[in-house]
């Protein structure tokens, strides 16, 4: 956990995350903003395309170690819980679209089943009364 935990906070990723803000702006509409501009950049075959990846591939690979028992569940919830929420909530008309175009419905899988699991025993809000990202 310390790794992934280093590897969220480290630059690299900030900066994507910070590109990614902007891309979306605030507000519940930041999830389609946030989805056409990935969309467009991927017809594009622009790098920032596979750059903003990084987070959900990030929070894949978070929720594969978890499945796997690589990392304890009851750590992720501690350390990164709400934000895999709210990082659900912001990525999932993205992450929808992006399996209709790829025609694979396994596209970051894991990363929602971690999200929902959160979702449902922290009791947070639906994704239709997500307003907006917080991290």
């Amino acid at each position: 956990m310390t790794d992934m935990s280093r590897r969220w906070d480290d630059e690299p990723l900030r900066e994507v995350r910070r590109q990614i803000q902007g891309y979306a702006g605030h507000g519940p509409s930041s999830r389609d903003k946030l989805r056409d501009k990935v969309i467009q950049l991927r017809e594009t075959n622009d790098e920032r395309y596979r750059e903003l990846l990084t987070e959900p591939s990030f929070l894949e690979d978070l929720a594969i170690l978890v499945d796997n028992e690589g990392i304890d569940f009851e750590i992720v919830m501690a350390s990164l819980g709400y934000i895999v929420w709210d990082r659900w909530c912001l990525w999932q008309p993205t992450i929808e679209t992006l399996q209709t175009l790829r025609k694979e419905k396994s596209v970051f899988e894991n990363f929602k089943k971690l999200a929902y699991r959160i979702k449902d025993i922290s009791r947070l809000p639906d994704v239709d009364k997500w307003d907006g990202p917080k991290y």
